[in-house]
């Protein structure tokens, strides 16, 4: 007999309330929002400038647990769009500062050691570099804000960078200057410098007062939010899940963000991809969103690619000794229009048609992938026209649904976040995963 959501999360609560007792976290987990690949190497001479040195204030937001010790880290490496051969170096080393401020409570600033020393030298295509445990007490749900200094040897070297800048916080480019990483408060313009938009998210760990989840998304644009318009909160929030784990019945979710645009899973193989692994054991969930940009393997091919992916994640063991929870997302229409103003204008793409590869695709995850995942997500109610699941739902209205037949407009990612908010709704009790 198959198990439904609903059966599966009442038979895995019972289980975890049997084994009773109360778990006191003791090791570090990503602990707040904004954490993420870097995705562009920003050469120092962009513009026409000569910058050197960039220095980033930008916030994150706890979950529903505080935290006290923390760790804080930065990689050499990016996750280039568009790009399925996999991740590459920034192209140099550069010297890494980092710190945490407090905003709540009185501002506070906690400056990361490593190896007891103010900064330290990252190495070219280095995974991660993690400071020394550090203290600092901050509220569940509060935010903080990661201060952080990257300093390359030549203005013809690369800062990377990612895709968002983050929440709030201010970014400064500038020639060598005094660093303002161990300060409180925005950053101020050196001389000669500018403000920028230009942000490598860092990885913020913490060990938290109470257990709760962290959750690695990996995927691609889609799942990055591109197409968007109008973004709660901020472009940061872009997409259906930074939209959802803004809010969770009033608390954020932690998150690993590694969705690039264009990425598929030849992208993200143990050979193309080694490096975000490293970042793995600091969660507790997993999603994939991969399958949009893979049709082109077949079913066979693309169940494959899922299984290989399913299988490493599962192997990882997460911060509570449980292996990761692995989920995978249901891929969405994609068709051909002139306007995607009605289901009759749309003709579905290739892979996409009735019986297609996403259907026979779907109809596998719908099955829990033969029994080794633990969840997915389904966004066919909010997003597939109710009398033809090969087409995006309409209104009348000329490009509501989407732009070009791949990226959803605002007008059904909203709906999507919906999803993934029940999604993390059913997730069984930390640690019982």
């Amino acid at each position: 007999m198959a198990i439904n959501n609903r059966l599966r999360r009442i038979l895995q609560t019972a289980a975890a309330k049997k084994g009773g007792g109360v778990v006191v976290p003791t090791n570090f987990q990503v602990v707040t929002t904004y954490n993420g690949l870097a995705s562009v190497k920003y050469p120092g001479t962009t513009g026409g400038r000569t910058d050197v040195q960039l220095q980033m204030r930008s916030g994150h937001y706890l979950g529903a647990a505080g935290v006290k010790r923390w760790k804080i880290g930065q990689g050499a490496y990016v996750a280039p769009q568009n790009n399925n051969n996999g991740d590459q170096a920034v192209g140099n080393s550069f010297n890494y500062e980092a710190a945490l401020e407090r905003v709540t409570g009185g501002a506070l600033n906690a400056h990361a050691q490593f190896s007891g020393a103010n900064t330290v030298t990252v190495a070219d295509n280095a995974a991660l570099v993690l400071s020394d445990e550090f203290a600092l007490d901050v509220s569940a749900d509060d935010e903080i804000f990661s201060r952080q200094g990257i300093v390359i040897g030549a203005a013809s070297q690369n800062f990377p960078q990612s895709v968002r800048s983050g929440q709030d916080g201010t970014r400064v480019l500038s020639p060598a200057t005094a660093s303002q990483i161990g300060g409180t408060g925005a950053l101020t313009t050196p001389s000669g410098g500018t403000t920028t938009s230009v942000s490598a998210w860092p990885l913020v760990l913490g060990v938290p007062d109470k257990p709760q989840m962290a959750v690695l998304v990996i995927g691609h644009s889609i799942a990055e939010g591109q197409g968007e318009t109008s973004v709660p909160n901020g472009t940061s929030n872009s997409g259906p899940y930074r939209r959802a784990f803004w809010n969770v019945d009033g608390h954020h979710i932690p998150f690993d963000f590694h969705a690039v645009s264009g990425r598929s899973f030849a992208g993200y193989t143990p050979v193309t991809s080694p490096n975000p692994r490293s970042r793995w054991p600091y969660c507790t969930h997993a999603i994939i969103d991969l399958a949009r940009n893979s049709m082109g393997l077949g079913i066979a091919g693309l169940k494959a690619a899922t299984v290989d992916l399913i299988n490493e994640l599962r192997a990882t063991i997460g911060p509570y000794g449980k292996r990761l929870h692995v989920s995978v997302t249901c891929p969405i229409p994609s068709t051909a229009s002139s306007n995607w103003i009605d289901a009759a204008s749309q003709n579905p793409n290739a892979g996409f048609e009735n019986g297609g590869t996403r259907d026979q695709y779907v109809a596998w995850i719908k099955g829990f992938c033969d029994g080794l995942i633990d969840d997915y997500i389904d966004y066919s109610s909010v997003v597939e026209d109710p009398t033809d699941h090969t087409k995006f739902l309409t209104n009348g209205t000329a490009n509501w649904p989407t732009t070009d037949g791949t990226h959803p407009t605002s007008n059904l990612y909203g709906p999507m976040s919906g999803i993934v908010v029940d999604w993390v709704r059913r997730q069984v009790p930390i640690p019982s995963i």
